[in-house]
């Protein structure tokens, strides 16, 4: 069987954030907007996907705002701390598309997510996932664990203001990644995750999501 989503942007109803009192994402004028505030800032889907599947999803990215991260409220100056935050961080401006994630033994990943923070632990270096990150310098495609490169383009970026459309594909073990229709990754893991969570996280970044369209097997 398969399963088709059309996303509408009237609420986050079918989405987890993740954590939540991290995670800034928000569904407003036909879309979903987010942006960074601390280390983990991530929107899960409610359910898995599995076998082969795909997305498509259209971004806009935002201009960055530092002085709206917690850790500037904690700063004296948080407008200077912010400025030099900017300098430091200026090619960074992460969009990742988490792809089939489970837990560190394969669990569930919502299960693992909660055990692990509930830990005091950050990062998803031991789960098991694909990452697919675009920013003002790069697009890689990685795998978890170990944050393993898989691909690595130094000429397919984003920028700040543009639109751009990615559409992910798996087909058994090959993964396609498609930035505004130009092929960027065509990967083969013999190894490949086939069930898992679909989802985004940001990094020093802030994002607009305004299509995003899911095909999955059940």
């Amino acid at each position: 069987m398969s399963f088709h989503y059309e996303e509408t942007f009237e609420n986050l109803d079918r989405w987890i954030l993740r954590p939540a009192d991290h995670a800034d994402w928000r569904a407003t004028d036909g879309a979903f907007v987010g942006h960074w505030l601390a280390r983990f800032n991530s929107l899960v889907f409610d359910r898995p996907i599995g076998g082969d599947a795909s997305l498509e999803v259209d971004i806009h990215v935002l201009p960055f705002d530092w002085s709206r991260t917690l850790n500037a409220r904690e700063q004296d100056d948080p407008a200077a701390w912010a400025a030099e935050q900017a300098r430091k961080s200026a090619g960074q401006k992460n969009f990742n598309i988490l792809w089939m994630a489970s837990g560190p033994n394969g669990e569930d990943f919502h299960e693992a997510f909660d055990e692990w923070f509930g830990k005091g632990k950050m990062g998803l270096a031991f789960f098991r996932t694909y990452f697919f990150t675009l920013t003002l310098l790069w697009a890689r495609m990685r795998r978890c664990p170990g944050y393993e490169l898989l691909n690595d383009r130094q000429d397919a970026r984003s920028e700040i203001g543009e639109d751009y459309r990615i559409r992910i594909e798996q087909s058994g073990n090959r993964f396609t990644y498609r930035l505004n229709d130009e092929l960027v990754h065509d990967v083969v893991d013999p190894n490949a995750y086939r069930r898992g969570r679909l989802g985004f996280i940001l990094s020093t970044s802030h994002m607009r999501v305004s299509r995003l369209v899911i095909d999955s097997e059940e």
